[in-house]
């Protein structure tokens, strides 16, 4: 049998975070970012991303509105 792997820990963010997140997913509503830096520092710009889109994506920071948003580790 293949090892699954899970994430441990999660945080729900309505704004704003920093941190270091595997990726995150969009709640109950669509999520505007205006800021959106990956693993390495560059900044994504702005995206929006629909009710429960899921995003394996390193990431440091974010700003958005709408949300929540899962980011998990």
């Amino acid at each position: 049998m293949a090892n699954i792997p899970s994430n441990y820990t999660a945080i729900k963010s309505t704004g704003s975070i920093t941190g270091s997140f595997a990726g995150f997913i969009v709640a109950t509503n669509s999520a505007s970012f205006t800021a959106l830096k990956d693993g390495s520092g560059n900044d994504l710009g702005s995206l929006v991303f629909p009710i429960g889109t899921t995003v394996p994506l390193t990431v440091t920071s974010a700003s958005f509105t709408g949300g929540p948003v899962i980011f998990y580790n």
